[in-house]
């Protein structure tokens, strides 16, 4: 829940200062959300890939949310949550993501393409990260999401078979 905290502190002190990292456009029970994780000093954060991001926080963030949303009691809801935990481990390249890394005076946001209309907005990403008007976004292969992995969460999750859904 680190993650929702650090994003929220950042909105509230309005700071807009650059910033590099890794984000995730993720489905919840109610919609698209952003989550983001910064490289910056200001919170003593270190820098990390995607797998350590999804695992150590993505993971216990949407099997809360989903357990509460599948499940019908109490019971079922802890037991919903330790299966979905255990599942969503290793979907990594389930959900669009990207990287931004600062490249002399700018920054470049490294995607895979797969943002849709019903996602968050590319411009809350630079927002987010303070990059507004001083970033570049770019297509990377290996930010594209994993075909068999999306099917995987569609299915866990009980998603559509469209992201635009």
């Amino acid at each position: 829940m680190l993650t929702n905290v650090l994003m929220l502190a950042r909105r509230i002190a309005k700071d807009d200062t650059p910033t590099e990292g890794v984000f995730y456009m993720v489905r919840v029970p109610y919609g698209w959300k952003l989550m983001a994780y910064y490289f910056d000093g200001i919170f003593g954060r270190r820098r990390i890939g995607h797998s350590l991001f999804w695992q150590s926080e993505m993971v216990p963030i949407l099997a809360h949310l989903w357990a509460g949303a599948l499940a019908k009691d109490a019971k079922m809801r802890k037991l919903h949550e330790m299966v979905l935990k255990r599942r969503l481990h290793g979907l990594v390249y389930a959900f669009p993501r990207g990287r931004i890394v600062k490249q002399h005076e700018r920054y470049i946001v490294l995607f895979g393409h797969d943002l849709t209309n019903r996602m968050p907005p590319k411009d809350k990403v630079e927002l987010l990260f303070g990059i507004r008007r001083k970033c570049d976004w770019n297509f990377n292969l290996k930010m594209r999401c994993k075909e068999n992995e999306v099917h995987k969460i569609k299915r866990l999750l009980g998603l559509p078979d469209s992201w635009g859904d």
